[in-house]
């Protein structure tokens, strides 16, 4: 979620999303076919991040709710199975080569750490917390 827009993940129509302004008509805005085999989504600011198990994170501007365009992808050793994003840094879990940390810019999207020791990752969240003294 984010705003008035719901964005899921269809195993025939790949992202779609969905405006959810009206809770008892959500209407489909658009969607963004092109992802062979999607697993899950993040979404921030006008980009949605698409784990693909064969094309690893895809990266799509959804600015356009009609029209999303696909603007990159880094593309991991294994099968890209979830994604959290964080400021400038998406967290991929990557089944068969653990946590894949990605860093993105404006031009690039560059792999910043691979955590290889857990096999088995398929799902990644992140926690914010505060120490009390």
């Amino acid at each position: 979620m984010s705003g008035d827009y719901a964005y899921v993940i269809d195993d025939t129509e790949g992202l779609v999303i969905v405006d959810v302004s009206d809770k008892e008509k959500p209407v489909v805005a658009g969607s963004y076919n092109a992802v062979e085999d999607a697993c899950s989504v993040a979404i921030s600011g006008n980009y949605a991040y698409v784990t693909d198990k064969h094309d690893g994170l895809v990266i799509v501007d959804v600015s356009d709710k009609e029209k999303p365009v696909r603007t990159g992808n880094y593309n991991v050793r294994g099968y890209a199975r979830a994604v959290v994003v964080s400021g400038d840094y998406a967290y991929v879990a990557d089944r068969g080569n653990g946590l894949v940390i990605v860093w993105m810019s404006a031009t690039r999207s560059q792999c910043v750490q691979d955590v290889t020791e857990s096999q088995e990752i398929r799902m990644v969240s992140l926690c914010q917390m505060t120490m009390r003294t």
